[in-house]
């Protein structure tokens, strides 16, 4: 007789409860680990729709940017076309006088390079005009 065992073949209920327990806990273990997989698999899934989207929107503002500048470019040379300049008889007179000043000034300049420029001569005759002033 045993007073302190159990007898074999038998099991007790808290036995069963115990084995049933573990077994809930284990399976309690696999759902979490299931669970926190497929938080993370959702996460990245969320963060790369994201960034596709953010990619996205900067490439649409980009384009309508480059859609902008192209329009505008557009529209200046519309305005640089539109623009007429109309030169007055006047105007036409002064460029002449410009283009024989330029072609006096060339002279000049070349006459001072060859040294021909300051002779005592023309020093003597500017020095009369500026003393009768």
């Amino acid at each position: 007789m045993e007073v302190h065992g159990r007898q074999p073949g038998r099991e007790l209920p808290h036995d069963k409860y115990l084995e049933r327990q573990e077994e809930l806990r284990k399976a309690n273990s696999e759902r979490i680990r299931a669970a926190r997989e497929m938080l993370v698999d959702h996460s990245r899934r969320q963060q790369e729709k994201t960034r596709e989207l953010r990619e996205t929107r900067q490439a649409d503002q980009a384009e309508a940017a480059e859609q902008a500048q192209a329009k505008r470019a557009e529209e200046l040379r519309a305005e640089r076309r539109a623009d007429v300049l109309e030169v007055s008889h006047a105007a036409r007179e002064v460029t002449a006088e410009d283009e024989d000043r330029a072609q006096r000034v060339q002279e000049l300049r070349g006459a001072y390079e060859r040294g021909d420029l300051n002779t005592p001569e023309r020093v003597e005759q500017a020095a009369q005009r500026m003393l009768e002033g």
